[in-house]
């Protein structure tokens, strides 16, 4: 129930879509029917929590990002753990300092391509800020020092290496990210709080100038605030917007976030 148990990030759940393409939820990803937290540490007074940025499957391994903050936007440092057992178990492949890239990989979103390279699109934790990409080779989860960036020139081209600019920063504050490859396409839905909507753009190519792409703002929170029915046009303090599984370009899911932070009333998410 709302508001009631124990705190816990992140966690997990087996899930499986019904005959109209809902999620229904079976039971926690533990063994069990209490819900358990992925990885195993205690919340603290300062608000210690691990936020969980987005995960990936190669070839049956999982790889899983996600930010300790102590406070919200607090980002003390960054961790990916890798899964060979379908998320039951974590074991570290690496920490990464909030130095790293100026802090822009805090939050971040990843996909493979189908050249092979992990594409990963990332910024600061803070609703504020640009977007960067990264590439870098299945191999090199670990290995930062082997991540490459783009660049972007004022002609719109652009070159991988150490260097980096974003590839969006036309009225752009970056929220919660969803990047994927789907039917030879590379869509990204995400919040962005400079619009107050989760917005979805679409690119044949991922290293491109993703600002001269007109957003689909498909969800926006509107101004009638929580005194007005919740509804597409409508929906009051939104995050996430994160690809489902199984979507096409013509036939796409979301999932949107709510959280009314006053007194909790709404905390949930909607497909």
């Amino acid at each position: 129930y709302l508001g009631q148990g124990e705190w816990m990030s992140p966690a997990g759940v087996i899930a499986e879509l019904d005959e109209n393409g809902k999620i229904i939820i079976k039971r926690p990803l533990n063994e069990g029917e209490s819900v358990e937290q992925l990885i195993n540490y205690s919340h603290n007074e300062r608000g210690l929590t691990l936020l969980p940025s987005d995960v990936i499957n190669i070839d049956g391994t999982l790889y899983m990002q996600a930010m300790w903050n102590e406070g919200i936007g607090n980002v003390l440092y960054t961790q990916i753990w890798k899964s060979t057992d379908q998320g039951k178990t974590w074991k570290s492949v690496t920490t990464i300092p909030t130095s790293y890239l100026d802090g822009y990989a805090n939050l971040i979103t990843w996909e493979q391509g189908p050249d092979g390279y992990i594409y990963m699109m990332s910024s600061e934790f803070q609703r504020a800020d640009d977007v960067y990409l990264t590439r870098f080779k299945p191999s090199d989860f670990g290995n930062r020092d082997a991540w490459e960036h783009y660049s972007m020139f004022t002609d719109r081209t652009g070159t991988w290496g150490d260097s980096y600019s974003p590839v969006i920063s036309d009225k752009m504050a970056a929220g919660e990210m969803s990047l994927r490859y789907i039917d030879g396409y590379w869509v990204l839905a995400m919040f962005n709080a400079e619009t107050m909507a989760i917005e979805v753009r679409i690119s044949k190519e991922i290293a491109a100038d993703w600002n001269a792409i007109t957003p689909a703002q498909v969800v926006v929170a509107g101004t009638g605030g929580w005194g007005a029915e919740q509804t597409p046009s409508n929906f009051t303090q939104l995050y996430g917007g994160y690809i489902m599984p199984g979507s096409t370009i013509d036939n796409m899911d979301l999932i949107v976030s709510q959280w009314n932070s006053s007194d909790n009333s709404r905390y949930m998410s909607t497909q």
